[in-house]
């Protein structure tokens, strides 16, 4: 057995625990969002949508000041590989609204919203002058604020701006 598939066995033991003992605790609920994010991973993506809804429905329904940026992203980009790009773009908005910028404290996360969201922007057909925006906003992060993501998502980005006919990232 891999380390994927062995992290994924875990995984699955966690979700399978909390559902049974805990399943309002913030840990769960967590574990619920890392479930979902291997699920998509792994391309079941159907799956994974209902997770991440899962784990949103719960914090909403504790009313948890928690934050949920991550079952919004979840969504965000479940559904823009599912093509359903009008519930991809509203999730992938209000998931760049809970991490702003100036206020971010995980850029490469920041990152990751707004390429999604240029991406669903850009399949739409939509502002496609926003798209280019968050397309060099992504990139500019990923070249100057995150070296060890550099190579994972900075090529994609720019193929990305280059693709939609975008002026280059701007930052050097």
């Amino acid at each position: 057995m891999g380390r994927w598939d062995e992290g994924t066995r875990r995984l699955d033991e966690l979700v399978a625990f909390c559902r049974r003992h805990a399943p309002d605790s913030r840990s769960c609920t967590e574990a619920l969002g890392q479930k979902a994010l291997d699920l998509h991973r792994r391309k079941r993506f159907e799956a994974a949508r209902r997770l991440f809804q899962e784990e949103m429905q719960t914090v909403e329904r504790l009313r948890a000041n928690e934050d949920v940026t991550v079952p919004l992203y979840g969504l965000g980009v479940t559904n823009l590989d599912l093509g359903h790009l009008d519930q991809a773009i509203g999730y992938l908005e209000r998931a760049l609204q809970q991490r702003p910028a100036t206020l971010s404290s995980s850029p490469g996360f920041r990152a990751m919203i707004a390429f999604a969201l240029a991406r669903a922007l850009a399949a739409k057909g939509r502002d496609h002058a926003r798209a280019c925006d968050l397309f060099r906003e992504a990139a500019d992060i990923y070249r100057d604020d995150i070296p060890i993501e550099r190579q994972r998502h900075l090529g994609e980005t720019e193929r990305w701006l280059a693709r939609q006919r975008c002026a280059a990232a701007t930052r050097s």
